[in-house]
């Protein structure tokens, strides 16, 4: 019995510790300049064509007012923090402690170090306002495809994503344009467009600054969660109201009928309680489409002709 109330005892202070770096992660960010995240293999050397390559490009961004944030560790880290740091920039690195790989370099003007990788990862969403991905392996295949499927989900503000390195990630976006696209149909094809591969780094640069300060307005202007990411459709809830049209019917496709089949019921007639409404929801809109079953997260908007008020 004891190590049970020990077990729940430790995992209580966990959380505390969790807490901890979530408190000091968003309070320093909070009050540095918006930032471009660049990410690349940690084994990189200096001298090799990618590192130099991080590092010019992380200067060009630099000198742009932007700064740059990185892992904080050696390889492509080290070069992007470099090179914004001798260009007179913020360089941001965001450590986390490993059994390897990972020291510190020593070219950053603000350093946080975190025990736990989600709360890391939140940090570079919640901060950045696009992300570069230089050559490297599974930890920056991960945060390239968090950050599209973040993009495609809308649970951010749409950022630029650019690739640097046609011959590295060439392979890659051909497997996702014949097998993803074309073949399994998994992605859509205009999913293809969230990203730019280039080698040119005049042209990164400008893709991920272009249009900063007015990311940076809508994300202050936009209600997010905790997390910094959108607030997402509540299942139980039919629609979800959008800032610039309809409101997004909640309901399957494929139990829906078709976008021309609603009408908009009689004013004379008082609607019906149905499967859409909920008990005690008396102002909460209702789906006027014939044979809607009321299955959660249907992406088809509806027009507002179609819903009438409870």
């Amino acid at each position: 019995m004891g190590n049970v109330t020990d077990h729940f005892f430790t995992e209580s202070w966990r959380v505390l510790r969790i807490m901890a770096e979530f408190v000091e992660g968003i309070d320093t960010l909070a009050h540095l300049p918006p930032a471009v995240s660049i990410f690349g293999s940690a084994r990189t050397k200096p001298g090799a064509e990618w590192y130099d390559a991080a590092e010019r490009l992380a200067a060009l961004i630099a000198k742009r007012g932007v700064g740059v944030i990185t892992g904080g560790g050696p390889g492509i880290m080290e070069a992007a923090n470099k090179g914004a740091f001798e260009a007179g920039g913020t360089s941001i690195g965001l450590n986390i402690q490993l059994p390897h790989e990972q020291a510190p370099n020593p070219y950053q003007t603000h350093e946080l170090t975190f025990d736990y990788f989600f709360v890391r990862k939140v940090m570079f969403v919640r901060h950045s306002m696009g992300f570069v991905n230089f050559p490297g392996g599974f930890g920056t295949m991960d945060e390239f495809f968090e950050s599209l499927t973040l993009i495609q989900t809308n649970k951010i503000d749409p950022f630029p994503v650019a690739l640097v390195g046609k011959s590295f990630w060439g392979d890659m976006l051909t497997w996702m344009q014949r097998s993803m696209r074309d073949e399994h149909q998994t992605i859509s094809p205009e999913d293809l467009d969230l990203f730019l591969v280039t080698d040119d780094l005049e042209e990164a640069a400008e893709h991920v600054c272009a249009g900063i300060e007015a990311r940076v307005d809508r994300a202050r202007a936009a209600p997010t969660t905790a997390e910094g990411t959108r607030h997402g459709v509540d299942p139980r809830k039919p629609y979800m109201p959008t800032p610039d049209g309809p409101a997004i019917c909640t309901r399957s496709p494929t139990s829906c009928g078709p976008a021309s089949a609603p009408s908009a019921p009689s004013s004379a007639t008082p609607p019906r309680a149905g499967p859409h409404t909920s008990p005690g929801s008396r102002s909460r809109a209702r789906c006027a489409v014939p044979r809607c079953r009321a299955t959660p997260r249907c992406p088809r908007r509806c027009d507002s002709s179609a819903r009438a008020p409870r």
